[in-house]
Formats: C-alpha cells, sequence, structure tokens
C-alpha cells in the first residue's frame, strides 16, 4: 500500500481486504472499500455516507457468497475497478492539494468509476460528488469545524 494513505485510509483498507477474504473473494472489490468505509465508522467518508443514508445491506449482498476454493495467502490484490479507483485517489488527493490519501478521496474516487460495481450502487442511492461535498460542507458548519478536504474540481451546483 503506498504511503501517502491516511492512517484512517490504511485501517479502511485492510478492512477491505478482510471483508473480501470474509466473502471468499479473491481480490478487494471497490464495494469492500465501500463496506470497510462504513464498517470503520469514523471519518469524513462514513459520516457523510451514514447521513445521505447509504446502508450496509445493499452493498454487502454485491459481493461474492460462499467459501473460495483456494485459501491465499498473503495479501489480496485489488480487483481492476478497485485499482482504478484507488490510482485516481491519488489524483483526487492532488487536486485538492493534501499530502495523504483520506477516506473521503477515497469515497470520491470510486464515485469516478462510473463502471464499478460500488459506484453504480451509490448513483441508485443518489449519491454523487455534489451530495457529498455539500453534505461535508454542512456537517462541517453545523459542528463548527472547518469544511473537509473534498477537491476543489468537485461540482457542486
Amino acid at each position: 500500500m503506498p504511503p501517502e494513505l491516511t492512517p484512517r485510509a490504511r485501517r479502511v483498507m485492510a478492512l477491505a481486504e478482510d471483508i473480501s477474504r470474509r466473502h471468499g473473494g479473491a481480490s478487494i472489490s471497490d464495494v469492500a472499500i465501500l463496506i470497510a468505509m462504513l464498517e470503520e465508522d469514523a471519518g469524513i467518508a462514513a459520516t457523510v455516507l451514514r447521513e445521505l443514508n447509504v446502508e450496509l445491506r445493499p452493498l454487502y449482498a454485491l459481493l461474492p457468497t460462499g467459501l473460495p476454493l483456494i485459501v491465499l495467502t498473503g495479501p489480496l490484490p485489488l480487483a481492476p475497478e478497485a485499482a482504478d479507483a484507488f490510482a485516481r485517489a491519488a489524483d483526487v488527493m492532488r487536486e485538492h492539494g493534501a499530502g495523504e490519501v483520506g477516506t473521503e478521496h477515497l469515497l470520491v474516487s470510486i464515485l469516478r468509476c462510473p463502471t464499478g460495481a460500488a459506484s453504480v450502487m451509490l448513483a441508485r442511492m443518489r449519491v454523487s460528488e455534489s451530495s457529498i461535498r455539500w453534505t461535508a460542507l454542512r456537517l462541517a458548519l453545523a459542528y463548527g469545524g472547518d469544511p473537509p478536504d473534498l477537491p476543489a474540481s468537485t461540482d457542486i451546483t
């Protein structure tokens, strides 16, 4: 895992790997990363997702069922859609000028992969970059905090 991840993003990725293993996945999917964000239950991404009423049950339904035929040892690779999202997270981080990839950057990058299962499910739940940004800003203002580090290019119109 690249060193530019925040400690929370590292925990999310480790949890996503654990979720993938428990559900018989041979790789870490974008859905497992999204579930891990919610299960980790802290940080901007989890707070925003909860506020936008994103539920775990429909996401878990997208994971493979059954046990793997072989037990993989060592780290699981990223599935293609997760690798694409993970690569985009670094771009999102740079767009904002942040020094590390946080869960909020991972969330936006998942949305920017329109063919990924997590992105499709989020779209069905009416979650968009603009809804993420508005929700994060509203929460920051409500709690007297600074606006979260979200990319400046996120459309809020």
